[in-house]
């Protein structure tokens, strides 16, 4: 080879490197999500359980996101034959959904699950003989997660939430001093979930969805109640004077891109963000009652696009959906026939899947009130 033509060989080889490493890099994140009103159903077997000295019923509890209708964890609760077998039937908003199971009776781990509607999920949960510790699932539908993940993702997030979050006497008063500190506190958790070695690349994205929409919900949305209470030397909680905020103190949501529709696998908490951006007395948000959607969010956008750095959406949708989810769950108070028409006539074409979701719950609401 001719050496003056060396150095551009080789940097031809490392272009194309570069560029194949970038083109063969995996997106580690769960399926994109689609909104979708169905159900899915769960099968399975505690492989090693052992009924003796467990009083009946034995149940086991599951909890889904619902981020659509103001449910903080949607719960279904099924009986574990003496067997081991179990089953369940999941409503779902979503097309693909995380689940969780928590047995009832004690000295068995709780574990997660993958949900998808109009399919069955088959598990087989492997307990230790003796302790009720998880040794193994065996699930074919995991959406990329493993068995380690559906078994640990809960605990290690538990570990780095205990590890880094401080205790509230550390926090400062100041509304920009407060953000700021939240802000870094949630930057430590996600290096500390990077460091862990247990969990795959998909289970730490998830997990880094729920941190954020934690530090959200428990934090920086809950700042003047935080704040409205103070600590005297000897740790008692006391009453105090919180300090001023005005809109300007929510710039913090656009850091969060709450357009993202990955947030719809952590529904708990993402739902909760809209109630309170709906609920907050700062945002001047009107209740939606007889108003069409369209006028409805012209009003929101009008208060909060500025904070969340966009102006249309899923987030969008979320606000819409859960302001009648306030209607349904406060009063119990089953939609009218102009509300029922302001959804079909909004959430239609890609948007269906939403007022179903909307209509059926609003179905059950109409049931309890005949049924008073």
């Amino acid at each position: 080879m001719d050496r003056n033509l060396f150095p551009t060989w080789i940097l031809i080889v490392s272009t194309c490197l570069v560029f194949y490493s970038c083109s063969t890099k995996k997106d580690f994140k769960l399926p994109n999500l689609e909104i979708r009103e169905g159900k899915a159903i769960l099968s399975g077997k505690m492989t090693n359980f052992n009924p003796s000295g467990i009083p009946k019923p034995r149940r086991l509890s599951l909890s889904v996101p619902h981020p659509f209708t103001e449910e903080w964890s949607y719960m279904l609760k099924t009986e574990v034959d003496s067997s081991g077998f179990f089953s369940f039937e999941v409503p779902l908003q979503s097309y693909h959904a995380i689940g969780h199971i928590s047995p009832d009776f004690r000295n068995y781990d709780d574990f997660d699950v993958c949900l998808t509607v109009g399919e069955e999920t088959k598990i087989d949960v492997v307990y230790q003989e003796k302790t009720g510790t998880i040794k193994n699932i065996d699930q074919i539908n995991n959406m990329g997660l493993t068995s380690v993940d559906l078994i640990k993702m809960d605990s290690i997030q538990e570990e780095v939430r205990r590890f880094i979050f401080p205790d509230l006497r550390e926090l400062h008063r100041a509304p920009a001093r407060f953000v700021k500190q939240s802000k870094v506190h949630l930057a430590d958790m996600l290096k500390e979930l990077e460091k862990d070695t247990i969990l795959s690349e998909v289970a730490k994205k998830y997990s880094e969805i729920e941190l954020k929409l934690l530090m959200l919900n428990q934090r920086l949305l809950l700042y003047k109640i935080i704040m409205r209470s103070d600590f005297s030397e000897n740790g008692e909680p006391k009453i105090v004077e919180s300090p001023h905020i005005d809109k300007h103190y929510y710039t913090f949501l656009k850091d969060f891109k709450l357009n993202d529709p990955q947030y719809l696998y952590s529904g708990v908490y993402y739902s909760n963000v809209a109630l309170h951006i709906i609920s907050d007395e700062i945002f001047n948000i009107p209740p939606i009652d007889a108003t069409p959607i369209d006028q409805w969010l012209k009003i929101v956008k009008n208060s909060t696009a500025e904070l969340l750095g966009f102006d249309e959406g899923l987030f969008y949708d979320l606000l819409a959906a859960n302001s009648y989810a306030q209607q349904f769950n406060q009063g119990k108070t089953p939609l009218s026939d102009i509300q029922k028409e302001n959804i079909n006539n909004y959430f239609k074409d890609g948007k269906a899947e939403i007022a179903k979701i909307i209509l059926k719950k609003n179905e059950e609401i109409s049931k309890l009130e005949k049924d008073k």
